[in-house]
């Protein structure tokens, strides 16, 4: 335990020490990340699809302080939305991540086809040897077009934040890793 929270201490800095029952709601949540990992890899999309539709359904009921971070954005990048719509809106964006999440986990990566220009300006800087750099809205199943730039650039290197639980974000780097971000 106490190597754990020395760690938990080093990643999240020196001056957040979580106590007991943090670090365990984090260990948890990881442990329930990685099970339903593997339950989803063994449905079919559909099927997978509809747990997590399920499930984000179910957060977006119980998950108040989520709602609201939510709703509040939203209302600031849509200050005319109705709050009747904000709601409405909000309430698909919970279950619209299970269905991207359904699809990073079943479908292969994205199959992307840029504008002609924009295609000759990328291979121009693949040809000479340049570094590329690419920004993307976290915009939908984001995680399947990191993984189609990786194969047709052989690599990608991926900037995002933490999730705070240095379990899943190892996890997540791994995951990553394999489809060929770093």
């Amino acid at each position: 335990y106490q190597q754990l929270m020395a760690v938990e201490a080093a990643v999240s800095g020196p001056f957040a020490r979580p106590g007991r029952l943090r670090m365990a709601r984090r260990w948890a949540f990881y442990a329930l990340v990685r099970a339903l990992a593997a339950v989803l890899a063994r449905l079919p999309r559909q099927g997978a699809a509809a747990l997590l539709v399920g499930l984000g359904t179910t957060a977006w009921a119980l998950r108040r302080g989520d709602r609201r971070i939510a709703s509040d954005q939203v209302a600031r990048a849509l200050p005319r939305l109705s709050p009747a719509r904000r709601r409405r809106l909000v309430r698909r964006c919970f279950t619209d991540f299970g269905r991207n999440l359904a699809d990073a986990v079943h479908a292969g990566p994205l199959e992307v086809d840029l504008p002609p220009a924009a295609r000759a300006r990328l291979e121009a800087a693949e040809a000479d040897g340049r570094p590329l750099l690419v920004l993307t809205a976290h915009l939908g199943c984001w995680e399947r077009l990191g993984a189609w730039l990786a194969i047709r650039w052989r690599g990608l290197g991926v900037v995002t934040a933490s999730p705070h639980n240095h379990w899943v974000d190892a996890w997540l780097r791994d995951q990553r890793r394999q489809r060929g971000m770093e």
